[in-house]
């Protein structure tokens, strides 16, 4: 990749991670509609209220477009991890991981981040070009299911390479 070609993506990225905002599910269009809808077929009362609870980082047309196959799938990963008792580190850290990269393509490339757990306590690792960035990743792995703890030895760097 060449500079103009990582400066555009750092840019995109930037970009979107100035725009993107935590939406409570509740908040989502639809969403109350579909949790009424699954308490009327018999789901868990405690499982939609769990869910309820719940917040996603998303871009404001995301939000706009959840569909009731995303809120099946967030349920089924809740009852899972609810039903299979707490996550072991290799999970967590594939979780963290996952947030990081899924939702949040500007602490990916040019951006290295290095995620390992123990005992419920995500260490972060690497270099970003921002404060903001280093904040983000840290917010992002707090919300994996069963984070205890996250400590960062982030640093933050003029230039990432």
């Amino acid at each position: 990749m060449n500079d103009a070609d990582e400066r555009e993506l750092v840019r995109r990225s930037l970009d979107r991670q100035a725009r993107a905002r935590e939406f409570r599910m509740a908040d989502l269009p639809g969403y109350m509609a579909w949790s009424s809808r699954k308490l009327a077929d018999g789901a868990s009362p405690a499982h939609i209220a769990h869910l309820d609870a719940t917040t996603a980082w998303l871009l404001p047309e995301e939000a706009a477009s959840q569909t009731d196959e995303d809120y099946d799938e967030l349920l089924d990963e809740l009852v899972e991890d609810l039903e299979g008792g707490a996550p072991d580190d290799r999970e967590i850290t594939e979780r963290v991981t996952s947030l990081l990269y899924a939702q949040h393509p500007v602490l990916s490339l040019p951006t290295a981040i290095g995620v390992r757990t123990l005992d419920g306590v995500v260490h972060l690792t690497g270099r970003v070009a921002s404060a903001a960035e280093r904040d983000l990743a840290e917010s992002v792995a707090r919300q994996a299911r069963g984070v205890k703890r996250v400590e960062s030895s982030i640093a933050v760097v003029s230039k990432v390479r």
